[in-house]
């Protein structure tokens, strides 16, 4: 399920209206694969677009995800399941759709949102649940690409 919600129809312009009508849009989909089957390991390209450092937006999950849609095409010409993102001074953002964690050791490194990326839902359950169950701990940092190549 997802639930999108907007302030609604506007006037031409970018200013927020006076007044807003929420619109509410829940989407209800099947699941295209059983959630309790472990899955194949990602195929990752780089994509070529380079995440916007923008502090204001950083942890919002927004509809403007140009950026992200251009990564996810590239993937796709590609022939890989998924684009890692990177801002253009190259620390890692996310996946083109999703959140990232890095193994090292017993400790989850996942980049912080101080600059970009959004906080997901499931960023937020690993985080705050999961990770602890696995006796693992979670750290927020930003992360080079380079400190990929040393992930476990």
């Amino acid at each position: 399920m997802r639930v999108t919600v907007t302030r609604g129809g506007a006037p031409r312009g970018y200013a927020i209206p006076e007044e807003c009508k929420p619109h509410i849009i829940v989407t209800i989909s099947k699941l295209d694969r059983d959630p309790s089957e472990m899955l194949a390991p990602a195929a990752l390209c780089i994509a070529d677009i380079r995440g916007a450092v923008q502090p204001f937006l950083a942890g919002l999950k927004h509809l403007n995800r140009l950026e992200q849609v251009m990564a996810a095409t590239q993937a796709r010409r590609d022939g890989a399941d998924e684009a890692l993102m990177l801002a253009a001074d190259e620390r890692v953002v996310s996946v083109s759709s999703g959140n990232l964690f890095a193994l090292y050791g017993s400790t989850l490194r996942t980049p912080a949102q101080t600059d970009f990326g959004i906080a997901g839902t499931r960023r937020r359950l690993v985080m705050e649940n999961w990770a602890g169950q696995l006796g693992l701990k979670v750290e927020e940092c930003d992360l080079a690409f380079a400190d990929l190549l040393h992930a476990d």
